[in-house]
């Protein structure tokens, strides 16, 4: 049902990149909440709607801080 894709992330958006060649792009200004599980973060654009990513997808510590700091507490 999902092809694989993968997250380029900076202060300023998020990209997605498909797997099938295709992309899109979400601005901070468009997340609206935060959900935190043990293991995953969740980014919500509506109610119903999100971009989740694994805390094992985080290549070390100081990626895994720089997300919450500059990504995660930014929406809270």
């Amino acid at each position: 049902m999902f092809g694989k894709r993968y997250y380029e992330i900076s202060t300023e958006e998020v990209n997605a990149f498909m797997k099938n060649g295709s992309n899109s792009t979400l601005k901070f200004e468009q997340f609206v909440k935060t959900y935190r599980l043990k293991n995953y973060y969740f980014l919500y654009i509506s109610k119903g709607q999100s971009l989740y990513f694994p805390k094992r997808i985080f290549k070390s510590e100081e990626d895994l801080a720089w997300f919450k700091k500059n990504i995660f507490d930014r929406i809270e």
